[in-house]
């Protein structure tokens, strides 16, 4: 997804209304403008969410600070939380994590037993490397094609890109989930039960149950970054929920 995504609009609309400033960030190509780089944003790319933190504090006007991340980018806030621990910026007071795959193997184990959403994730990895293919080795590119499912573009290419050995490897040290214990600020993660590629490990339940700092919720419907209502003005139960928790912390 990217900025212009419902569900990012609508959480920014909520905070807006409330007072609050909003940075939407675009992962690198999903923007709509075709990325410089061969190199894209993954599961574990904190070293991008950081300089972007950097950036806003040396605007020097920002004293309150809540991370609220969707799917992918929930994943890197609290993957990033994780490894700061005490040494988080004493600005970011939140983070907010919603429809996240803090599992990243295990979601894609999940997305794996059903072909309709392993397609689609490989068809749209396929679209976007299209407005890349003048970056990429002409002779990989032609190889693409003989990728029939989102492993084999993450064992052959993505993983590699990104300096790891398989696929397995990617999807297991992109993962926040290892990192969770280490996060020092108050945290939300809203995960629905219904979401159709989250596996039951992206919800760390026992970790939560014995945190004073993670803060679960497990809503039986909601599925992947939807949370849908009617008459809310374009706002819906999530946005509302990752505002009050910025503001009030439960």
């Amino acid at each position: 997804g990217n900025s212009n995504r419902q569900y990012v609009k609508a959480t920014v609309k909520v905070f807006n209304q409330n007072g609050w400033d909003a940075l939407a960030w675009n992962h690198r190509g999903m923007s709509g403008e075709p990325n410089l780089l061969e190199k894209m944003t993954i599961h574990g790319s904190t070293d991008e969410l950081s300089e972007i933190i950097e950036h806003v504090l040396k605007l020097g006007k920002y004293t309150n600070i809540s991370l609220v991340g969707w799917s992918k980018g929930g994943n890197i806030n609290l993957k990033y939380a994780g490894e700061m621990g005490q040494n988080i910026p004493n600005e970011i007071k939140s983070i907010i994590a919603i429809s996240v795959p803090t599992d990243v193997y295990g979601s894609v184990s999940v997305m794996g037993k059903t072909s309709f959403y392993a397609n689609r994730f490989k068809q749209k990895l396929h679209d976007f490397l299209i407005t890349k293919q003048h970056l990429v080795d002409p002779e990989k590119f032609k190889e693409f094609a003989e990728y029939n499912t989102l492993e084999d573009f993450s064992e052959n290419y993505v993983a590699a890109l990104n300096g790891f050995k398989n696929a397995k490897e990617y999807y297991i040290k992109c993962s926040a989930l290892p990192y969770l214990e280490n996060i020092t600020v108050p945290t939300l993660i809203l995960n629905a039960l219904n979401d159709p590629i989250l596996s039951l490990t992206c919800s760390p339940f026992q970790l939560a149950k014995d945190s004073q700092i993670i803060h679960l919720e497990t809503p039986k419907y909601g599925g992947h970054c939807a949370f849908f209502e009617y008459s809310t003005n374009g706002i819906y139960w999530a946005d509302r929920r990752a505002y009050e928790f910025a503001k009030f912390g439960i």
